[in-house]
Formats: C-alpha cells, sequence, structure tokens
C-alpha cells in the first residue's frame, strides 16, 4: 500500500481517539475504546519503527508530561471514589502516550491538519445531530431549546468551539492547498456560529476577546511589538479579580447587592466556589482523585440534600485542579503551561507560535469559570497543551 495513504489511515484512526475523548454527547463503551486506544499506539509505534524514527531520543525530554496521568494513578489510593478516578486517570495515560507519539510522526503542521479535521467533522457532527437527531443534538434548559451537538452540555459546546475557530482560523491561512484552506475558514466561522447557538456567556464573551486580541497581534506583529506583555497582563488581571471576588467580604458584600434580577455571584459559582475550599483545606496537597470528588459527592447526594442540586466540575478549573490532584497537581500543570508561553512568546510573529499563545491565553482564562485543564468533559484542551509541550521540548 502506498506509503501516504497509510500515513493518511493512521491520522484518521488518531482523530477516532480525539473523537472518543471529547464527544461526550455520544455513548461509548470504556472498555472497546481503552482497546481501540491501545491498537492505534501500537500502530503508532509501527509507523514510528517503519520510519526509522529515534523514538527514545525524540521523547527522551517531553516524558515529563507523563508525570501528570502517572500522579493521578498513584493519588487513586486515596481517592474518595476509587473506581471513577482510577478509570479517568487510566484514560488520561493512554490519550497522553498517543500525544507523545503523535509528537514524534507528526510536525507542526501536520498536527494542526489532523487537529483542523477533527473540528471539521464535530462542527459538521454537531450541525447534523441537532438537525437529525435533536434529542441529542438540542438541550433543554429553563424551557429553551439550546445547542450542545455531540457534546453533553451546552457550555462545553462553547468553550470547544471558540478553541476551533482559533485554531482553523489561522491554520487556514497557514494551508498550501486551496480548497481545504477554504474548507477550515468556513468551519472557523461556523463555530463561531456554534459558539452563538450555544447561548454559553462565558465562550461568547471570550470568543470577542480573542479574535480582537489575535487580529489586533496579527496587524501589529509585523513591527515587532511586545504583544505578550498585554496577553500575561490580561490573563493576571483576571486571575486577581478572581482571587478577590473568591474572598468572604467579597462574597458577603455581592450576596446582599441586587441589581434588578441579576445574580452578581456569577450564576452560583461562587456558592460553589466557598463549598470547594472548605473542601481543599481538608486534603490540599494529593486532593480526592481525577474527577472522583463531584461524582462522589452527588452520589453520596450531599448537594442534592443541602441545597437542592448537584454539579460536575466547581466552574472553576484552578479550584478544580486542586481539588482532584492537590496543590502539587496545580503546581505541575501551571509551571508546564507557563514555561510553554514563556518559550512562544518571543516568536509570535510565527503564525503557529500565535496560535499557541493565543490558544492557551483562552484555556487559561476560560479555566476562571469552567473546569477544563484535565477535565473529562474537555481532554481536547489536554491535547493541545500536552502537543505544545512536546512541541516546545522538541524545538
Amino acid at each position: 500500500m502506498n506509503k501516504k495513504i497509510i500515513f493518511n489511515l493512521l491520522q484518521y484512526y488518531n482523530i477516532v481517539i480525539l473523537i472518543y475523548f471529547t464527544w461526550n454527547g455520544l455513548v461509548f463503551s470504556n472498555s472497546l475504546f481503552i482497546l481501540y486506544s491501545l491498537i492505534v499506539i501500537f500502530m503508532n509505534l509501527c509507523v514510528i519503527y517503519k520510519e526509522k524514527i529515534n523514538f527514545f531520543y525524540q521523547i527522551k525530554n517531553k516524558c515529563t508530561i507523563l508525570l501528570i496521568p502517572i500522579l493521578f494513578i498513584i493519588s487513586t489510593y486515596s481517592s474518595i471514589f476509587k473506581e471513577n478516578s482510577l478509570i479517568s486517570s487510566i484514560k488520561l495515560l493512554i490519550l497522553t502516550i498517543n500525544i507523545l507519539l503523535w509528537s514524534c510522526i507528526y510536525n507542526k503542521k501536520e498536527f494542526f491538519s489532523m487537529l483542523s479535521k477533527y473540528f471539521v467533522l464535530s462542527i459538521f457532527f454537531c450541525i447534523i445531530i441537532a438537525f437529525f437527531i435533536p434529542q441529542l443534538g438540542l438541550q433543554y434548559y429553563e424551557g429553551e431549546k439550546l445547542l450542545r451537538g455531540v457534546y453533553n452540555h451546552k457550555n462545553i459546546l462553547g468553550r470547544n468551539m471558540v478553541l476551533a475557530s482559533i485554531i482553523l482560523l489561522n491554520f487556514s491561512y497557514n494551508y498550501s492547498k486551496y480548497w481545504l484552506g477554504k474548507l477550515y475558514k468556513i468551519s472557523g466561522y461556523l463555530a463561531i456560529v456554534l459558539v452563538i447557538c450555544s447561548k454559553s456567556f462565558t465562550s461568547i464573551i471570550l470568543l470577542s476577546l480573542f479574535i480582537i486580541l489575535n487580529r489586533f497581534i496579527k496587524v501589529k506583529r509585523k513591527k515587532k511589538w511586545r504583544f505578550n506583555k498585554i496577553i500575561y497582563g490580561a490573563i493576571i488581571l483576571a486571575n486577581t479579580l478572581i482571587c478577590i471576588i473568591s474572598t468572604s467580604n467579597i462574597v458577603s458584600i455581592l450576596e446582599s447587592i441586587k441589581v434588578g434580577s441579576k445574580d452578581l455571584t456569577f450564576s452560583g459559582r461562587i456558592f460553589i466556589w466557598k463549598f470547594s475550599l472548605e473542601y481543599i483545606k481538608q486534603k490540599p496537597f494529593l486532593g480526592y482523585g481525577l474527577n472522583a470528588f463531584w461524582s462522589y459527592i452527588n452520589y453520596k447526594k450531599t448537594f442534592f440534600s443541602l441545597y437542592g442540586f448537584s454539579v460536575s466540575h466547581s466552574h472553576n478549573g484552578y479550584i478544580n485542579l486542586i481539588l482532584d490532584g492537590g496543590i502539587i497537581m496545580f503546581a505541575l500543570i501551571m509551571l508546564l503551561i507557563i514555561k510553554i508561553m514563556e518559550f512562544y512568546k518571543n516568536k509570535i510573529s510565527d503564525l503557529y507560535s500565535l496560535t499557541i499563545v493565543i490558544s492557551l491565553g483562552y484555556i487559561l482564562s476560560e479555566n476562571l469559570f469552567e473546569s477544563c485543564l484535565v477535565n473529562s468533559s474537555t481532554y481536547i484542551f489536554w491535547v493541545v497543551i500536552s502537543y505544545y509541550y512536546c512541541l516546545y521540548k522538541e524545538e
């Protein structure tokens, strides 16, 4: 069989891995897809061997990324919901191994091509399912029909599509094949439409900000302005505001102030953060295990009985990360992201580097109000972060 055909076929097998880990609206068997993932790992290794790629030389500086899922597996022993934590940790490990292999097989352009194809499939399937299988593609929220597509919540659709628009619109300019470049560009605009249709307030606001920032840098980068300070400043300012808002005094003030019927506690988020912080104090260093805390809380009906509603995450990725893996895991992942940002900030004139910085900036900002770093509903964010890390270590 032709070498190019085999390579393209393998890319689509790897795209199915992404689909499994991210299309939460569809039901897949864990055991079946773990088996499938292991088969694809073997196929990736075969390509590495066939292409005479120096595998051990390639990954020797990148293997640090494996420390995160391995530590999550170790933390399972002290997890409050061992089964859920172990399955999530094993899935994260398998996904991370695949990402390591992709970094050996695919260069920047090939990886972004694979990611773009995944997003194009996601966008079109979201639209198709919404029209033809509305019970899967639509979410009934407060008496209103909202789009969720292949995801299990409108907010997850929103945050996935913001990332899709950033990557597709930037990558379309860098693609040599005219028709594919046009397809990626059209899909990027469709992703923006889907964000609006999701009515995810956080995603719509961040989409607007990062499209403006992305365009601003692309127009001005030829003048060699140092935009990394703007990006860092925006992220630090947003984080600082959240830290201030999270304090008990400000919470009390916000809860007592009313502007019409507007909820100034961020749709109940501050209430959830206060609840989470009390539990963080009990296990600050190692946490409760990956995706274990909220599963356990809801399983024990704690939130139902006390407050009358359930949540699946903290609605703040930094708090959620400390709940899952403690301060140690939080420090590791934050250090990893900062290192990547620090490396690419001086290469902003390159379109790939711009995409990396903008998409990481978006992920860090989205993480203020949603949990998206290693959350099972948005593993695509982990794919992006991990590959950027592998790329940074390679360069």
